[in-house]
């Protein structure tokens, strides 16, 4: 069993969810719910190597599922 550090414990309280449920959850679930919560469109900046969600990386596109994996990386 995983011990949680105290920056995933201050994310679970200031979130209201687990981390866990929030690393499962793809990127557009947790938009929508975070649009209805406080009713303005929400903006996902990003810069290089991930341009948006479109995922264009140079001159190739990145599929959705290598994106859904790079973040889940980026977040652990």
């Amino acid at each position: 069993m995983e011990t949680k550090t105290d920056f995933e414990m201050a994310v679970e309280k200031e979130v209201g969810e687990s981390v866990e449920a929030i690393r499962q959850m793809p990127i557009d679930e947790r938009r929508r719910r975070i649009e209805n919560k406080f009713h303005q469109v929400m903006r996902i900046v990003s810069f290089f190597p991930f341009i948006g969600r479109g995922n264009v990386l140079r001159d190739q596109t990145v599929p959705h599922e290598v994106v859904e994996s790079e973040l889940r990386k980026a977040i652990r």
